[in-house]
């Protein structure tokens, strides 16, 4: 083994560990410093990206996802948070390139991404109360709210919310269908108009 390739993996073990002890900050000096040593190690850069995207940093999210997934094509967590940071920022190109990556099927098209992915529960504010509530998958990583959170969550009915792909426990459907939890990620949610796919102007809360 190289003393630089050592030297990367020491790094990205003091690198877990500070993030493992809640701080995140000395673990991203020392995974830049790995990358100084290593510039293409896809690793690296999907652990910069991973604590990004937890933060809700999503430009910074983005730049070291998408980096991960050219480094690293066979990865298919650096592809879901690759898609997941560039839904966020809305660059739905780069975000059905990543879906499509990852073997999900899209409707043809270039734009904002509008299907149904059926309808799944989210689970809101994790790191607080983590109240669940219904939702409609409209994209693989966006949702709309089917249920009437509690008014301090600051969701509300028909909000369009971002959420993350790993599930976190599951509930019964309608059906008795068991189906996983995910969680809504940070990302500033907006007023304003969006075109629905029946091309109707609708009012909702959308980040």
């Amino acid at each position: 083994m190289s003393e630089s390739r050592e030297s990367v993996e020491r790094l990205v073990e003091e690198a877990l560990a500070h993030s493992e002890a809640g701080d995140d900050d000395a673990a991203l000096e020392k995974y830049f410093k790995a990358l100084e040593i290593d510039i293409s190690n896809a690793r690296v850069c999907y652990d910069i990206g991973l604590i990004y995207k937890y933060r809700g940093a999503w430009k910074e999210s983005f730049k070291y996802n998408k980096r991960a997934h050219e480094l690293d094509p066979e990865d298919q967590a650096a592809c879901w948070n690759f898609g997941i940071a560039a839904t966020a920022l809305r660059d739905w190109r780069a975000a059905r390139a990543a879906w499509s990556a990852y073997g999900i099927k899209l409707a043809d098209g270039d734009g904002e991404i509008f299907g149904d992915y059926g309808v799944t529960p989210l689970r809101l504010n994790p790191a607080d109360d983590a109240e669940v509530v219904w939702a409609r998958r409209l994209c693989p990583a966006r949702a709309r709210i089917e249920s009437l959170p509690y008014p301090e969550s600051g969701v509300a009915f028909d909000d369009v919310v971002l959420h993350d792909g790993a599930p976190v426990g599951s509930r019964l459907d309608a059906g008795g269908r068991e189906v996983p939890v995910f969680n809504m990620r940070p990302c500033g949610i907006r007023s304003g108009a969006y075109e629905s796919p029946h091309g109707t102007e609708t009012k909702s809360r959308n980040y």
